[in-house]
């Protein structure tokens, strides 16, 4: 009965050891998890080469606004519609009439475009029909 006991207490003792080394080691795991710091990749910055994109805003610029006006002054109507894509000033041929205001075509600045009746340009900046017009 000494030997059973014996054997039983040696048993319970070996089987504690295993426990207490089990926990060492997961109290270690613990640890090293705590004290390695996690390293986390991060893609390099992009060298793609960007370009910036510059885009006219189409419509509502202001335009003068006149019937038989040569020139304009601080007086002069000015007008404004969202539709608006440039404004245009147009020289009637035969009677010399000059006409000022907004177009809702969309015109290249600076174009000018003339016929047997009429001659007229359009601009695409704020009150840019303001040009006199000498005949």
């Amino acid at each position: 009965m000494i030997v059973t006991l014996t054997v039983t207490v040696v048993s319970v003792i070996s089987q504690q050891q295993q426990q207490h080394h089990q926990q060492q080691q997961q109290q270690q795991q613990q640890t090293t998890e705590a004290t390695n710091p996690t390293t986390i990749k991060t893609p390099p910055p992009s060298t793609a080469a960007t370009t910036a994109t510059t885009t006219k805003q189409i419509g509502s610029p202001n335009c003068y606004n006149c019937l038989g006006c040569s020139s304009v002054d601080e007086g002069t109507t000015q007008v404004v519609e969202d539709e608006f894509m440039s404004c245009m000033t147009t020289l009637v041929l035969d009677s010399l009439l000059v006409i000022r205001g907004g177009s809702y075509e969309e015109h290249p600045d600076g174009e000018c475009i003339g016929n047997t009746q009429t001659f007229s340009c359009w601009c695409t900046g704020e009150c840019c029909n303001d040009k006199t017009i000498d005949y």
